[in-house]
């Protein structure tokens, strides 16, 4: 599923169109529709994500975020505990390193928009290696 795909499905939820989001969020006709082949600026997306009440790793990744809402994610062990740390996202185990559990605790001091800004960054960056 892509990002416009999870827009338009929360959209859909609330009965709202994705013109209306487009004009309740103060962009022009057709902006939204445009992400169907890009990744928006962090501003709009956050506008985007708060309107329809979901996060913003919502719609970049289709994974909730992991601190806030319970959604049945789990970290375990600390930075200081082990060297590696598991990360259980929906039933399955994904194994963490020192440096990516640093990087998580880091995005989540962050902002909301400091985060939105660092996820576009490096979706960016991934799209530019895969070209």
């Amino acid at each position: 599923m892509t990002l416009y795909d999870r827009i338009e499905s929360c959209a859909r939820e609330r009965k709202i169109s994705i013109t209306n989001l487009e004009k309740e969020v103060g962009f022009g006709n057709g902006t939204i529709g445009k992400w169907k082949d890009s990744v928006p600026k962090a501003d709009k997306l956050y506008l985007v994500a708060k309107c329809l009440g979901r996060s913003v790793e919502y719609f970049l990744t289709g994974i909730e975020e992991l601190g806030g809402r319970n959604n049945g994610n789990i970290l375990t062990n600390s930075i200081n505990e082990s060297p590696n740390s598991v990360l259980f996202i929906n039933g399955e185990e994904s194994k963490l390193s020192k440096q990516e559990l640093e990087l998580i605790l880091t995005y989540r001091e962050l902002g909301i928009k400091e985060q939105a800004d660092l996820i576009t960054f490096l979706l960016k960056l991934k799209s530019d290696k895969s070209e």
